[in-house]
């Protein structure tokens, strides 16, 4: 089995300057571009319905066709206390 990075969050002044050299070494594409955030992707994920009706989330399946969730991350404030 092999193990590849699927996300990779990196905190930059200048993102786009930083997705330039991402782009290139990964070889991924760019997707979502502004100012403050640059998202690049391309590993062949495609939405599936596996009956989750409408929630927060997505559900995706590889090529291989293996189901994930895409889920927002929390916010600190959005946490409950332990």
């Amino acid at each position: 089995m092999d193990i590849r990075i699927q996300c990779l969050c990196i905190d930059s002044a200048h993102p786009s300057k930083s997705a330039d050299f991402w782009e290139a070494a990964l070889g991924w594409r760019r997707t979502y571009d502004t100012d403050r955030q640059v998202v690049l992707e391309g590993l062949g994920a495609r939405r599936v319905d596996v009956g989750q009706g409408d929630v927060g989330w997505v559900v995706l399946a590889d090529p291989d066709g293996n189901e994930f969730c895409v889920l927002k991350p929390l916010r600190p404030e959005s946490e409950s206390a332990s």
